[in-house]
């Protein structure tokens, strides 16, 4: 179960309150979380579970579900720039083969697998996928000058 809380510290007697906004089962066991903010306003929060890939609003509800085939064993989420904003190229530097990464204004994932494969998604649509020489645990989005 996915929860958000509020923690509220009290100084005095160093107490913790929690204040639950929602709940949401998924199903499965919850491997990764982690909230982007595409604007002041639009933030999501995802999950990625064993089985799948749950983008939700901020307010608890779903945004879409994209079912994994293999199991993963690492993800990242971030928001695009738009191509006037945009000032430096992203890349990934994992292979000389990836070019600009999809952007906008859309969520891009990546996500490895126990099988050695990246994926790249927009959404849930599937942008790019690469052979690893090794299981992916964790990944990150560079910037080449």
């Amino acid at each position: 179960m996915l929860s958000t809380v509020y923690f509220i510290l009290l100084y005095t007697y160093f107490l913790c309150f929690l204040k639950v906004d929602w709940v949401l089962n998924i199903g499965e066991q919850a491997l990764d979380i982690c909230v982007i903010s595409v604007s002041q306003l639009i933030s999501s929060v995802f999950v990625l579970g064993e089985r799948n890939f749950f983008c939700l609003k901020d307010n608890g509800q779903i945004r879409f579900i994209k079912k994994l085939d293999r199991s993963p064993s690492c993800f990242l989420p971030y928001s695009g720039m738009k191509k006037r904003e945009r000032k430096l190229i992203p890349y990934i530097y994992l292979s000389r083969s990836l070019s600009t990464l999809v952007s906008g204004h859309t969520v891009n994932t990546l996500i490895g697998n126990h099988n050695s494969i990246l994926h790249i998604y927009q959404d849930v649509t599937l942008k790019w996928a690469t052979q690893l020489p090794h299981i992916p645990v964790a990944v990150r989005v560079g910037k080449l000058l």
